[in-house]
């Protein structure tokens, strides 16, 4: 698990899989949690992924 080049596997089964066809739109679920009525910048310009990007440089 883990080793480059071999498939990803979760560690951890699911309590309570849902079928394929009982999943939430991915549309919808994106449009809902993304959604914003007006833009509010940065104090200091930055974007709000660049967080999301230092997380990752950071712990990789």
């Amino acid at each position: 698990l883990g080793k480059a080049g071999t498939p990803y596997a979760w560690s951890v089964q699911q309590s309570n899989p849902l079928p394929r066809n009982q999943m939430p739109n991915a549309g919808l679920v994106f449009d809902t949690l993304l959604y914003r009525d007006k833009f509010i910048e940065h104090p200091q310009g930055l974007s709000s992924l660049m967080f999301s990007f230092a997380a990752l440089v950071i712990h990789s």
